[in-house]
């Protein structure tokens, strides 16, 4: 089911790769925060995965690992019932419920962080406050990929760079050595995935810089960006579903 709210060219609109940018910039506060939280990344997939491998024979911190990953998964799973879910139903796609859930979910890990549920900040490492945090992060950055990724057609990641790091080359070369008539189509997604790197890249470092002073209220740090985001380009649907909407509305009027 094509669930996805923008056509291709729209996401190539200035109007949301703003919004791209400010979730990437509150990915990379995230993951930076959780480093110094915890000595850990969230958003990294590849890394958690590895962990559970290289943890067989250790089968708490495997165990405790693997939460985390299935805390990813369970946060892409909530995304897309409200995404996918209510479509199936009849119902408007909620595209901006997963990211509002994710703002309240890290207003939540800051509150328990300030009162002691982790642990001290930046100690500990492996504890079972350190797993706490890092699956309810984990929760939070599953349902903000997954809704972006189902509102944008997988076109937008915004909280892991891999991919976009490998796109960013591939487009580059096409625009090198692709044919002439794609190049400026390949010149958008070199744009598209620079801003995403470059981005993610920035909250890192303000986050970096504030962990010390802010502590677990470093989470908080996010939030902004992350509403800005969602109202901007998802509460108000600006996509193709809208598009048809206004152009049902005046065929039902005939």
């Amino acid at each position: 089911m094509n669930v996805a709210l923008f056509e291709p060219k729209e996401v190539f609109l200035r109007k949301n790769l703003v919004s791209w940018g400010a979730l990437c910039f509150a990915s990379g506060a995230v993951n930076a925060g959780s480093l110094a939280a915890c000595r850990r990344l969230i958003t990294h997939v590849t890394g958690i995965a590895t962990r559970i491998g290289a943890d067989v024979g250790q089968w708490k911190l495997l165990g405790e690992y693997a939460l985390v990953l299935g805390a990813f998964l369970l946060g892409a799973l909530s995304a897309a019932y409200w995404v996918v879910g209510r479509a199936r139903r009849g119902l408007s796609p909620a595209y901006a419920v997963p990211l509002f859930t994710v703002v309240a979910l890290l207003m939540l890990t800051s509150v328990l962080g300030k009162v002691g549920a982790f642990g001290p900040f930046g100690i500990t490492v492996e504890t079972l406050g350190d797993f706490m945090l890092l699956a309810l992060l984990s929760f939070a950055s599953g349902l903000q990929n997954a809704s972006i990724g189902l509102a944008t057609g997988s076109l937008v990641r915004t909280t892991h760079m891999t991919g976009p790091a490998t796109d960013l080359a591939v487009h580059f070369g096409n625009y090198l050595w692709g044919r002439p008539e794609t190049r400026q189509d390949s010149l958008r997604h070199v744009g598209l995935r620079a801003l995403k790197l470059s981005t993610f890249i920035a909250g890192g470092m303000v986050a970096a810089l504030a962990a010390d002073r802010l502590e677990y209220l470093v989470f908080l740090l996010p939030v902004p960006p992350i509403v800005f985001a969602a109202f901007r380009s998802l509460a108000e649907p600006m996509g193709q579903s809208a598009v048809d909407a206004q152009v049902a509305g005046p065929a039902s009027e005939v």
